[in-house]
């Protein structure tokens, strides 16, 4: 019977592996070898959870992305073994510095004078802040 061979190359929960196997599935393992490797995987899974996040439609599906994305978090943080009030420290440090996302403003553009320092900082990062062209 023909086979077909699918791509993964993705972090999985702990018990994905043998699911999978139990299902007849065959399951080829990479290894992750470098505490880089680690690292470039949760930011992969983190990213990968985040989109299915903004993919979710409804209320009940969101719910349950954002409780992966907490566990991808969880696991990620225990992994760099920082403790996690080590965490909790610096959220609540951005909180009081910066505040929270209650009040949901959204800025849609920023318009900066030449003098400004801060110019350098927005034209060094078009990805992140994309120029908006004179007259749109």
């Amino acid at each position: 019977m023909k086979k077909h061979t699918f791509r993964f190359n993705k972090l999985v929960r702990d018990k994905v592996e043998q699911k999978l196997r139990d299902s007849d599935i065959e399951v080829k393992i990479a290894q992750l070898n470098t505490p880089q490797d680690i690292i470039r995987a949760f930011k992969a899974k983190l990213n990968e959870e985040a989109h299915e996040v903004a993919d979710a439609s409804t209320v009940e599906e969101i719910v349950k992305e954002l409780a992966d994305c907490l566990e991808v978090v969880h696991s990620f943080i225990a992994h760099l073994k920082v403790p996690p009030v080590s965490i909790e420290h610096i959220r609540q440090d951005k909180l009081e510095s910066h505040g929270g996302f209650q009040s949901g403003t959204m800025i849609d553009t920023i318009t900066v004078a030449e003098d400004n320092p801060a110019l350098a900082y927005y034209v060094d990062n078009p990805a992140k802040y994309p120029p908006v062209e004179e007259g749109s």
